[in-house]
């Protein structure tokens, strides 16, 4: 009550720095008698002010030992370090001294002399099983798996009737995923000792992990209602109630965790994943944006490594918003950096392979990534939809069954079970599409199996295209270090003639193409130490192509073309993640041996002999390649990456020994704006599969387009990032020089040609249900070598295209949204002399419209889409 005012309920809790398995006031002596002892049996059932009377007069170590836990509890950091330090002054062989040093250390973010100090207990004390209960506490938390499980397991034995080990031992079996072990540990400690709310948290999880929902958030809720002022246990049980769908419930245990601990990032993080599945994604990234500005709170109980990742995993959750908002460049950026904080981060790449969907000529970046993620993961429920692992696409893209995949409606919570997902689409033109995925797990396996279809007339005549591909996907986590898997995908195409060729009546009217392909894919993910991994992957890919009806210009013949093709893809990864710098190396070898029968079929009769009417020929393509990247964090927040790639490369009459050097470099400035710049050279690799285990970017700059095969880049660029307020916004100029090999020539010879790119966004969300996006990009090609060809079908000597679209999204609460979209688009261009066209300049704007509604209970979501809705024409 305050004076004048009327009395209010008031929740009164001290906030604490959250020591993520301290849940209340732990041991640090094994037995004692007089008042430290009755303190000791005191604060282990959380009776902080009795024991603290107790303690007042005591001066000895381990009294000084028991005051500094209390200290740490509370929060009170600064105080708990300096108590601890006087007693391990006093009595540096003291092993409850080291044990109360290592919470101590702790709590100020010091987690490996937190460690040192209980490795120093359990030295003096070998026998003790509090010190090394709590030596496999530490050993957990900093991913060290084999050797906490060590220490829990020697600690149950000294002593079996310790609580606190035997909950850390069922911890240890939890992060192995050994559940039925897991359930018996958590299960003894709770007999032992049943104030303890560390053990029910256990048992909690293990059985919301074997699918058991209801059951494992009652073990949260008995854990809550043990110590009811831990904010933690609060933001645990409000991610059950989210995955039961029981709102409010939800919202108010990440409300009481917010007021219980301020300092915590973890229900921000999670009540921002709420907020974006109740369709409300500009709150939701204010809450978003609020847990990553929180992260490094957590420095008491994660290692720099870890809190990295915690970043990269807040950081791919963020970009995610932005996607939905419509803010893409910042999307993408923030999908980028996450995979720069933590290359380990299979939720960082599996981000990017489903934002690359939406950019042009990005199709062997997209499917790299997608790759890299299904290495990285561990046991999920997540779909493959099998589009995404495909290169050549030409389905519509940012629609239906080719978006991205709105991850808000999986579970929070990895636990037992199946995912059902179904998307599908019918647009003009009898196109029709329907992508289907059924996912699951069971313990360590995990599965996927998916089909897309998508046929379609097109716009003019022989543009037909039908699209099938399937996929099967399965993986089994042999041990939490090692996982292996295991994808078969078949593809079948059959188009007409699909290419853009600047004039609407050039086209070939009875040219067809089609594409069957099988691969078999082996991948295997190897945790070396905590921060290190490998990475392994192979292909066997079998490939039948052929194009029919190819008419040569005034030929009195059609040419028919069957390609078989046998390919094989090897790649290895290895991924380090150290304090200020991270690195990666890899090899790969790739083969692809196939043989082409070109059949000439003339318009009227004609004898003739083998072989002037059937030609045969076979090629084969070997690239190798061996790369090493090293990136140094600066304190401050600036990194550098360097890098080196060696390639060969053998097809037809081009022999590449090649060495591209990588260099990228991101700078913070003021206020939180930052600068990043690069220069880099790659070789286009001549694969079937288009996926490469390569980091796929530098400082945000993708190195792998859609080029011609053997293809020599350079790529340099500039770009500033930043925001003012709630608006986001940033600059980018880069150009690309590319030498383009003509294989028929001989000697061989290169084209050169050159793009450039300069783009800008705004991005702003003024008010909670309200966001607008401003992207206007200005491309530069040019082709100076273009009238050089003599050819009918030479490309454009330069063409210059502004693009300027601006978006208006609307999302209320009850599920509506709504986005309107309009493009500027003004081109022009300069014809080789060689194919001379009517029409050189267009300018035209085209508005989309997007309605959507959000089903209840996350079931889904429905969209009514109506691309260029004023009907507008234009030449393009």
């Amino acid at each position: 009550a305050r004076a004048g005012e009327a009395p209010t309920p008031t929740l009164l809790a001290r906030p604490r720095q959250a020591v993520q398995w301290a849940l209340y006031f732990p041991p640090v002596l094994e037995q004692a008698e007089g008042p430290v002892g009755e303190a000791s049996r005191l604060l282990a059932r959380g009776r902080v002010d009795a024991a603290r009377r107790l303690l007042e007069q005591e001066t000895s170590p381990v009294a000084l030992a028991l005051k500094a836990v209390v200290a740490v509890v509370l929060g009170e950091t600064a105080r708990a370090r300096e108590l601890a330090g006087r007693a391990a002054a006093t009595a540096p062989d003291s092993a409850p001294v080291q044990v109360a040093l290592s919470y101590a250390r702790q709590a100020g973010g010091d987690l490996e002399g937190a460690l040192a100090a209980a490795r120093r207990a359990v030295t003096l004390a070998p026998g003790s099983a509090v010190a090394r209960a709590r030596l496999a506490e530490l050993e957990l938390s900093v991913g060290r798996l084999d050797q906490g499980l060590d220490q829990a397991r020697r600690a149950v034995e000294l002593d079996p009737n310790n609580a606190r080990a035997r909950a850390m031992l069922g911890f240890a079996h939890l992060l192995r995923f050994d559940l039925d072990a897991a359930d018996a540990e958590f299960e003894a400690a709770i007999a032992l000792d049943q104030a303890d709310p560390l053990p029910r948290l256990g048992l909690g999880l293990a059985l919301i992990r074997r699918g058991e929902l209801v059951a494992g958030r009652r073990q949260l809720e008995i854990a809550v209602s043990l110590d009811p002022g831990r904010s933690i246990l609060r933001s645990y049980l409000g991610k059950a109630y989210f995955e039961e769908k029981r709102a409010p419930l939800d919202a108010g245990q990440f409300a009481l965790a917010r007021e219980l601990d301020p300092n915590d990032p973890t229900p921000w993080f999670y009540d921002a994943i709420r907020l974006q599945s109740e369709n409300r994604p500009v709150e939701a990234l204010s809450a978003l944006e609020r847990s990553m500005a929180l992260n490094g709170n957590r420095a008491p109980v994660r290692p720099t490594r870890e809190l990295d990742r915690d970043e990269a995993a807040r950081g791919t959750a963020l970009a995610r918003i932005y996607a939905e908002l419509g803010f893409q460049d910042s999307a993408l950026l923030e999908g980028w950096t996450a995979t720069t904080r933590d290359p380990a981060s299979a939720a960082a790449h599996r981000f990017l392979a489903d934002s690359y969907a939406a950019l042009p000529r990005h199709e062997v970046a997209r499917a790299s990534e997608l790759l890299q993620s299904q290495l990285l993961q561990d046991a999920n429920v997540l779909p493959i939809q099998p589009w995404v692992a495909e290169s050549t696409i030409t389905a519509v893209t940012a629609a239906g069954p080719v978006a991205a995949s709105p991850y808000e409606l999986h579970p929070l919570f990895t636990r037992d079970g199946t995912s059902f997902w179904f998307n599908t689409l019918g647009g003009s033109n009898d196109t029709v599409a329907d992508d289907l995925v059924v996912a699951g797990i069971d313990g360590r396996f995990s599965y996927s199996v998916g089909q897309f279809h998508y046929e379609t007339d097109g716009y003019r005549p022989n543009n037909d295209l039908t699209e099938d591909l399937a996929n099967v996907y399965l993986q089994y986590a042999f041990t939490p270090d090692f996982s292996a898997q295991v994808e078969f995908r078949h593809r079948k195409t059959d188009s007409g003639d699909l290419e853009q060729n600047f004039d609407p009546d050039d086209f070939a009217a009875q040219e067809r193409r089609r594409v069957e392909q099988d691969a078999l894919r082996l991948g295997a993910r190897l945790r070396l130490r905590d921060n290190a991994h490998l990475l392994v992957s192979y292909f066997d890919i079998d490939r039948d192509s052929g194009l029919s009806g190819t008419r040569p210009s005034g030929a009195p013949f059609t040419i028919d073309e069957a390609t078989i093709a046998d390919a094989t893809q090897f790649e290895a990864r290895y991924l380090w993640h150290g304090r200020g710098w991270d690195f990666t190396a890899g090899i790969g070898d790739f083969a692809v041996d196939s043989s082409t029968t070109e059949v000439f079929v003339f318009d009227f009769p004609l004898p003739c002999l083998l072989p002037s009417c059937v030609d045969q020929s076979t090629d084969a393509v070997r690239h190798r390649t061996v790369y090493g990247y090293g990136m140094y964090r600066f304190a401050g927040g600036g990194r550098w990456t360097l890098g080196v790639a060696y390639d060969t490369l053998e097809q037809s009459s081009q022999d590449i020994d090649r060495l591209n050097p990588k260099l990228g470099v991101e700078w913070p400035l003021a206020d939180g704006w930052r600068v990043r710049a690069v220069w880099f050279e790659t070789v286009k690799r001549a694969l079937v599969v288009e996926q490469t285990l390569e980091p796929t970017h530098v400082a945000g700059f993708n190195q792998f387009f859609d080029d011609a095969n053997g293809a020599l880049t350079r790529r340099y660029g500039i770009g500033l990032d930043g925001g003012l307020g709630p608006v986001r916004m940033g600059l980018e100029a880069s150009r690309r020089r590319l030498r383009l090999p003509d294989l028929a020539s001989a000697p061989l010879e290169y084209f050169v040609r050159s793009e450039s790119l300069y783009r800008a966004w705004v991005h702003w969300s003024p008010v909670p249900r309200w966001a607008l996006a401003l992207e206007p990009s200005f491309e530069v090609y040019d082709n100076p070598e273009s009238d050089d060809s003599g050819l009918l079908t030479a490309p454009p000597r330069r063409l210059e295209t502004l693009t300027v679209p601006l978006h208006v999204d609307y999302h209320h609460p009850s599920g509506w949204r709504a986005r309107v979209t309009a493009t500027f688009v003004e081109q022009d261009l300069e014809a080789a002399a060689a194919r001379p066209l009517n029409q050189t300049h267009e300018d035209f704007t085209v508005v989309d419209l997007g309605l959507g509604w959000r089903l209840p209970r996350r079931a889904g979501i429905v969209s009514l889409q109506v691309r260029n809705l004023f009907d507008e024409s234009f030449l393009y």
